[in-house]
């Protein structure tokens, strides 16, 4: 029993560090101090004559230790699972064979593997005897089966109920007793009695997560908690408490490696807590998996260890943390390792095959690590995610999910995996099928929000939505109608009413837009009235201190329509020049016309560049940027040519230098949009190409994008823009790429045949699919440009 000890009360048998010299070490106390992260030799100590002597006496008791470091251990996880499934094949003694099972499932789990993870569990009770003396034994394995059944998607409840009729009849003082800790009280029968309280409470909890009855859930917050999961929730706090001072002094003397102290990383506490409970098949693990998962997201960000950006991905959703996962997400997809998403993503496509592991979280790394599969994987999955679009959501206790909720998850997945795997009309089609066999109109928001993307699909496909929006099966979902006339680009735009809402004001003009057409003059001549009033609206409210938030912009609308001939630019210009409104009301608006050119009016340009200074001001309201200049304004200063270079550079130069929150972001956008324009000046290169240089992915490249639109006059970048523009396609990550193609896809210049080679290399191997494919594109276009 000690060894069970080992795992489920680690600082009972342990050797504390105050003892180090004077309490000799043995296999089981090697192993708890490796659990608890106190055994950093632990791998010397298996080269050490100690473990030698050791081995000899106790072989079985050698193998679980050796093999239980592996599995735990980065580079040796398939090793040490495989000797451990040996010891469980084996069966010679009870409490290594329940060892070896626990230990074993927990790292397969970490491979998603939760067939075999419920296969070694299994095989190890069938091994353990049915005496009451190891009733403590099967309760584990049977509440372990339970957790990892949990994990796959279903409820063991049968598992956790028979786990308990087992603690039933297990009785601490019947068993032999064994040496502890010198700083434990109580001796061995007093551990075991810890064990039983905190299994039982893994009992209880299972059964009331998998209940919906909140009578119970509020019953069970009042429950104490067992001693061990008081113990290991104390160490674990008390850990993140003095992470978090270290972070702090590292940040205020300047250095980041001040973290790291002793010979500890910071997360030993919290990952022993994991182990803990998951050894233990207690629900609270799922907890302690997002917690060890943000801290190791964090460890990873400050130190660039790629392995614990995967541990920490792999955590959070195993967790279910979804807002968590979202973002790690796009760190991992626009900023890098591009090769974590890539191993991540592989594992859960050729792991994670029951339904129940298909769940939002699993879904979301496959929606986005999509892009780096190779066509054969992605062939395989997309068939298994066709074969369970109709299953109904996993529903438990209270973590169940709407069948809408599925939808909007399930689709995005299926069409980013039918792009990696060349079948993206296909998919589209089978989505169109689902669309006149939807069970239920409410449905119809959720298809409406899962269409594909209208460029990445073939016109046949696109007529083929034109046409289901148009039949009869549409008329229950009109929203998802909508939606498909929008994709193949046909529209259902009515004539505006008399009074027409901002709603119905936008579809008119998005259609106008997306069409390449025009609107009517009586459709032109119904806006007008309605946007002028809207605007005098917001303008009387914030003279008077009132502001509102979100919703359609008036003041962006009434640009578009005034770029179509309404007679709106006047109300404008009064708009836009309020200082008492508010810069969001202002945004849209503001980015409109610094894109409208030649169609600005030349009055409107006078009474602007007479009042200049009225466009960088603005009044600030709840969670608003109080940047100075408003960037917004600094653009329309720029693009429309409202003041001179000097002034320009003295402003951007301000917003750059501001040191607020995203003003360099802000800045790079100012320039970018200013490069659009026309701008070609030598000053605005020079600023570019030292914002390229930016430790912030995103100020990077918007910096390079505005680069490659930057005129120079000439066929090609100049060299200082080439240099950085090949430097900057070396980078990790899809975003700062991506910008950079996009870039030079855009503008009218032949690549240098450096620049060429070194794109014609992204075309064909870089991880990121939609990488290659703006290559392929970049290179046509370059083809077009020489020719």
């Amino acid at each position: 029993m000690r060894w069970i000890a080992a795992l489920l009360a680690s600082n009972a048998v342990a050797v504390h560090p105050n003892f180090r010299s004077t309490d000799p070490s043995s296999l089981e106390a090697v192993l708890a101090g490796h659990f608890l992260g106190r055994s950093p030799g632990a791998t010397d100590y298996l080269n050490s004559d100690e473990f030698k002597a050791a081995s000899a006496n106790d072989p079985a008791g050698a193998s679980l230790l050796a093999a239980s470091i592996a599995a735990t251990t980065l580079g040796t996880v398939p090793q040490g699972i495989k000797e451990l499934e040996r010891l469980v094949s084996k069966g010679t003694d009870t409490a290594i064979t329940t060892c070896a099972a626990l230990i074993a499932s927990t790292a397969l789990m970490d491979l998603d593997d939760v067939e075999s993870a419920l296969r070694v569990l299994r095989k190890a009770l069938d091994l353990t005897a049915q005496a009451p003396g190891d009733g403590l034994l099967r309760a584990v394995l049977l509440q372990g089966i339970a957790h990892r059944t949990w994990d796959a998607g279903e409820v063991g409840t049968a598992e956790a109920e028979e786990a308990l009729r087992n603690l039933d009849h297990f009785v601490p003082s019947t068993v032999p007793t064994f040496e502890v800790s010198r700083r434990v009280a109580g001796g061995s029968h007093a551990i075991l009695a810890e064990i039983e309280d905190l299994i039982r409470d893994a009992c209880h909890s299972y059964a009331v997560a998998a209940s919906p009855d909140m009578g119970a859930r509020v019953e069970r917050i009042a429950v104490e908690r067992p001693t061990i999961y008081k113990q290991v929730e104390l160490r674990a706090g008390g850990s993140l408490g003095d992470m978090q001072d270290r972070s702090l002094l590292a940040s205020l003397e300047g250095s980041r490696n001040s973290i790291t102290w002793r010979n500890e990383r910071g997360d030993e506490a919290v990952v022993h807590a994991l182990y803990v409970f998951e050894f233990a098949g207690h629900p609270q693990a799922r907890y302690y998996r997002q917690l060890a998962g943000v801290v190791r997201g964090l460890m990873a960000l400050g130190d660039g260890e790629r392995w614990l950006l995967r541990e920490s991905l792999r955590l959070l959703r195993h967790a279910g943390a979804r807002k968590h996962v979202d973002a790690l997400l796009r760190r991992l997809d626009y900023y890098g390792p591009l090769e974590v998403l890539k191993e991540e993503t592989y594992q859960v496509a050729q792991q994670c095959t029951r339904i129940g592991q298909l769940d939002e979280c699993n879904l979301r790394v496959l929606a986005v690590g999509a892009a780096c599969l190779d066509p054969v994987l992605a062939k395989e999955l997309l068939a298994r995610l066709m074969a369970v679009r109709h299953v109904a959501p996993v529903q438990r206790g209270f973590g169940w999910q709407s069948h809408g909720t599925r939808i909007e998850t399930l689709w995005p997945a299926i069409f980013a995996v039918a792009a990696s795997a060349e079948r993206l009309d296909e998919a589209a089609v089978t989505f169109i099928e689902d669309l006149s066999h939807t069970p239920s109109a409410d449905l119809d928001p959720s298809y409406a929000r899962s269409f594909p993307q209208r460029s990445k699909l073939a016109d046949e496909t696109l007529v083929a939505f034109a046409a289901w929006a148009e039949s009869t099966q549409s008329a229950e979902l009109p929203e998802s109608a909508q939606a498909a006339r929008d994709l193949a680009g046909h529209p259902l735009v009515p004539p505006l009413p008399t009074n027409p809402s901002l709603g119905e004001i936008r579809r008119t003009l998005n259609a106008a837009l997306a069409a390449e057409g025009w609107p009517s003059n009586a459709d032109l001549g119904a806006m007008e009235p309605v946007l002028r009033d809207k605007m005098d609206q917001i303008r009387s409210s914030a003279s008077n201190g009132t502001f509102t938030f979100g919703g359609v912009s008036a003041a962006a609308l009434a640009v578009v329509a005034a770029e179509f001939g309404a007679n709106l630019w006047t109300e404008i210009a009064a708009f836009i020049l309020d200082p008492a409104v508010a810069r969001q009301d202002k945004t849209g608006a503001l980015h409109r016309l610094s894109r409208a050119g030649e169609k600005v009016p030349a009055d409107l340009i006078k009474t602007l560049r007479d009042q200049a200074r009225d466009l960088l001001e603005g009044h600030s309201t709840f969670r608003e940027s109080p940047l100075d200049p408003f960037p917004e304004g600094l653009q329309v200063l720029g693009s429309l040519r409202l003041a001179s270079d000097g002034d320009l550079l003295v402003l951007l130069s301000q917003l750059l230098g501001s040191g607020e929150d995203g003003a360099r972001y802000e800045g790079a956008q100012v320039a970018r949009q200013w490069a659009m324009s026309g701008m070609s000046e030598p000053w605005l290169e020079v600023l570019l190409i030292s914002l390229s240089h930016s430790a912030d992915d995103e100020v990077k490249g918007v910096a390079m994008n505005a680069l490659c639109h930057l005129d120079s006059g000439g066929d090609g970048l100049t060299e200082a823009a080439e240099l950085r523009a090949l430097q900057l396609l070396h980078g990790d990550g899809s975003l700062v790429p991506r910008q950079v193609l996009n870039g030079l896809k855009d503008g009218p210049r032949r690549l240098s045949a450096a620049t060429e080679r070194r794109i014609e290399h992204m075309a064909a191997q870089h991880v990121h699919r939609e990488v290659r494919d703006l290559a392929r594109t970049v290179l046509a276009t370059n083809r077009d440009n020489r020719a």
